[in-house]
């Protein structure tokens, strides 16, 4: 009999829950209601343990979504506008995906300006090569951190990058995200190399070698998600260099170079596509 008893309020208790609209609200938590209307900025409603009492009102931009009695949803955005039905099916669709990306494409990578600053009549082509990335989520998908080595195949330049991304939109189909990259590289540049000795004679010759440049960026990605699994992530980047040494290529100590008097920004963008997991 008690089993009865405990199985017929479930089922009431359920009904009850079913019969009722909830507003899922920011700081609020969960209203139990019955909604009256929906304007542009405000939502009109009766509390459910009351339904013959007064109108009470809620703006919109503090409300997530609404659940109504029959199973339909409504989603509102951070500013209070409601979604359309498409986009709520497509954030369904992409929520709780896995936290760990890898990713592999296309590098086009340049630090210097071309046409503009051409000191000792440097190699300007940029850099064409290739990347591979792997990321992880944290804080509900809204802050990422990487890590990404990469080089190129048409001239010499290899390395490895860091990134941590704030995701500014970190739900739907499309993300984006923003944050600084720290990179380290080896390349060839063209330094010009001169005698400190007072009893040398002062010679300079000009010689291409290897240097180590340490670069700081701002990093601008675009994610889109093709299925729960694939996806095509796009990035831009821009910054200064923060620190440069070249080889001194077995030269006495005497000999001494210049390393860039105007810096130039280290600059470029990624194509690729990755794999969740």
């Amino acid at each position: 009999m008690k089993k009865i008893i405990a199985v017929i309020s479930l089922c009431l208790g359920s009904y009850w829950l079913r019969a009722q609209d909830l507003i899922y609200t920011k700081k609020e938590g969960v209203l139990q209601t019955k909604v009256i209307e929906i304007t542009s900025s405000l939502i009109r409603f009766k509390k459910f343990e009351n339904i013959n009492g007064p109108n009470y009102s809620i703006a919109n931009r503090y409300v997530d979504s609404i659940r109504y009695e029959n199973g339909s949803k409504e989603l509102f955005s951070f500013t209070g506008k409601r979604l359309a039905e498409k986009y709520i099916k497509e954030l369904e669709q992409f929520s709780g995906l896995p936290n760990n990306l890898v990713s592999t494409g296309f590098e086009l990578s340049s630090f210097n300006l071309p046409n503009i600053f051409s000191s000792n009549n440097e190699d300007q082509t940029p850099f064409a090569g290739w990347y591979i990335a792997y990321e992880r989520l944290f804080a509900k998908q809204k802050l990422g951190i990487s890590i990404s080595p990469f080089a190129a195949w048409n001239r010499r330049y290899y390395g490895v990058s860091a990134t941590a991304q704030f995701y500014t939109k970190n739900k739907g189909r499309t993300r984006v995200g923003i944050g600084p990259m720290l990179s380290y590289s080896v390349q060839d540049r063209v330094f010009y190399y001169y005698q400190t000795n007072a009893n040398s004679g002062g010679g300079s010759i000009r010689m291409r070698t290897k240097t180590h440049i340490t670069s700081l960026a701002i990093n601008l990605s675009i994610m889109s998600n093709i299925s729960r699994k694939i996806f095509i992530d796009g990035d831009m980047f821009i910054g200064p260099i923060l620190k440069e040494k070249a080889f001194r290529n077995n030269l006495p100590d005497y000999w001494t170079t210049y390393v860039r008097k105007n810096e130039e920004p280290m600059m470029g963008f990624r194509l690729g596509v990755g794999y969740r997991f």
